[in-house]
């Protein structure tokens, strides 16, 4: 093989040196290098000497006959002669490169119909991490979040037709979330085979003569002499995938369906485990490449599910090469997601939809369906006021907090509520509120007092507030088992409540976002006190029915009785001197 390298090396330095200066020769010498670039790949059994072939026509050969065609000095009954080995060396590079592969499948399409072409901007990316993806075996992840007709299952479905010509033993897994769509899909992916263009690119495909399927069914395709059962599945999100096994890559485009699923947690979460215990093991090997691809419907959505499972693995890093590209840190994945609308309010993609069209849309679509949709930034839905991307949250607790802690207890009243007992440091000023602990757990108000006894002498807690509705007993037992056990610094106070939770909840909200300040997402465990109190404030809805309000109930009887209070102790009363006579 080194040899095939010295003698297309030679030919580059002839050009680069001009040394060549006749266009006869200059066309017959390319023609050489081609055929040279063409017997490497072809006999070469080695995927290094594959892709070197490839990035040298790309990055060689390709430009020097582009020089040629544009030159005003060639004559023009040459020209045909130069496109000839221009569009057969176009074709070559299509073996290995993803993005030249695209365009030649769109070469003889009109310019205004190209899909790639016009829009390389928001497609390039894609395209260069699908590429890089399939020969890196430490690159296993990708996330891909665009704005409706961008192209984002147009690249996929090269991408999967690119695959089979690569390796005709390659075999694909395509997920969404409706039959007739995958169908489709799948219908792309076979024409793009059957097309003369792949035959161009791909000539080993040309002995099939346009018919190089053995089973040709939709959901399930087999190419002819793969050594696999079959080629190409597609799966919707509701179906089984029992006995199937991808080897190459496994494809969710689309799980949700759209704006109407987008407030479902439980759907989202079904889906959710569904991929990591069924459609994550659809795998032949540990080589398996995952690409998730869709619109940022929702902070629990699998994409954003997702990003957050990688980034606990490895760190995100901004992209040095592609603006709305993180890579983490280690290599293993890549996140995607290109905004209708960049940081100026311009269009990302103005031969999709315009800035004016773009501004506009803005204006009559509902924030979060706009944040998430076009935007790719999925903040909570309209009455998930709670949600974290809306909290103050921390990572390290401030150094100037007071060394004393303050808490509320909402004890159960029935078998489905938590107790909720939330425990704050604060600032001097009383400004600041730092969710430092929680007790929040399913469990009788008599188990659990030795638990809060323990958590009051751990944060040294001076200030307690206890809701009492039902059981009055409650304050008297807590001080017994305080003094037996010598804590003289927690005072407690009763607070009996008439005002209904929602209410409460309500009338509070703003204060629990502007005082409090919480762990930073992922920092508790979900199975923890913590990490479950939160979930439950989190997902806290103003708009429908919750299965339980006790998280945010306790927060707004903090708010209530120790925040509210703080500012009625500190604050003073105009003193009224003829009442007292002057």
């Amino acid at each position: 093989m080194e040899e095939y390298k010295k003698a297309i090396e030679e030919i580059t330095l002839l050009f680069t040196n001009k040394k060549i200066k006749d266009i006869d020769t200059s066309i017959e010498m390319c023609k050489t290098q081609y055929e040279l670039l063409v017997s490497l790949f072809d006999t070469s059994d080695i995927e290094e000497d594959k892709q070197w072939a490839v990035r040298y026509a790309v990055s060689k050969l390709l430009p020097i006959i582009q020089q040629m065609l544009a030159s005003p000095k060639v004559e023009e009954n040459k020209i045909n002669s130069i496109y000839q080995v221009y569009r057969r060396t176009y074709a070559f590079c299509g073996r290995r490169s993803l993005a030249h592969f695209i365009d030649f499948m769109e070469w003889e399409r009109p310019s205004d119909n190209k899909v790639f072409v016009n829009r390389k901007d928001v497609l390039n990316p894609i395209v260069f991490y699908l590429n890089k993806m399939l020969f890196d075996p430490i690159f296993t992840t990708i996330v891909i979040s665009l704005p409706p007709a961008y192209g984002k299952t147009f690249v996929l479905n090269y991408f999967s037709a690119w695959c089979y010509g690569v390796n005709i033993n390659n075999s694909i897994l395509r997920l969404s979330y409706n039959d007739e769509l995958l169908n489709g899909f799948s219908r792309s992916i076979k024409d793009l085979i059957q097309s003369e263009l792949y035959n161009e690119i791909f000539p080993q495909f040309a002995i099939y003569k346009g018919k190089p399927f053995d089973k040709e069914k939709d959901s399930d395709w087999k190419l002819k002499n793969s050594d696999i059962i079959v080629s190409h599945y597609v799966r919707t999100r509701d179906g089984g995938t029992t006995g199937v096994r991808a080897r190459t890559a496994i494809i969710l485009d689309d799980i949700t369906k759209g704006s109407d699923e987008a407030y479902n947690d439980d759907l989202h979460e079904n889906y959710w485990k569904k991929f990591t215990t069924e459609w994550w093991n659809r795998r032949e090997n540990d080589k398996i490449k995952y690409i998730f691809a869709g619109t940022m419907w929702t902070p629990k959505d699998i994409l954003n599910r997702i990003t957050e499972k990688e980034c606990k693995i490895s760190p995100p890093i901004q992209s040095s090469r592609y603006k709305y590209v993180m890579e983490s840190e280690d290599g293993h994945a890549v996140f995607i997601r290109v905004p209708l609308l960049d940081d100026n309010d311009t269009s990302t993609c103005t031969r999709v939809m315009s800035t004016k069209e773009a501004l506009q849309l803005r204006e009559i679509t509902d924030p979060y369906l706009f944040s998430c949709v076009y935007q790719q930034n999925p903040i909570a839905p309209t009455g998930m006021e709670f949600a974290y991307e809306n909290l103050k949250q921390y990572d390290t607790l401030p150094k100037d907090l007071n060394t004393y802690a303050y808490a509320v207890l909402d004890p159960t009243r029935k078998g489905k509520d938590n107790i909720s007992m939330p425990i704050f440091n604060m600032t001097g000023d009383g400004e600041e509120h730092y969710l430092i602990d929680v007790i929040y757990k399913r469990i009788a108000m008599t188990e659990a007092y030795d638990l809060v006894i323990d958590k009051i002498y751990e944060h040294r807690i001076t200030n307690f507030v206890v809701e009492n509705n039902t059981d009055t007993s409650l304050k008297p037992i807590l001080e017994m088992k305080l003094k037996e056990k010598g804590i003289t610094f927690c005072v407690i106070r009763e607070k009996y409540n008439t005002a209904k939770k929602e209410i409460r909840i309500k009338d509070m909200r703003g204060l629990i976002l502007r005082k409090m300040f919480f762990k930073k997402k992922g920092l508790s465990a979900s199975n923890s006190d913590y990490g479950r109190f939160m979930t439950a404030f989190t997902t806290y809805s103003f708009d429908y029915a919750n299965k339980n309000d006790d998280a945010p109930d306790s927060l707004a009887l903090y708010v209530a009785e120790i925040i509210m209070d703080n500012v009625k102790r500190n604050s003073f009363e105009i003193l009224d001197r003829r009442l007292y006579g002057f």
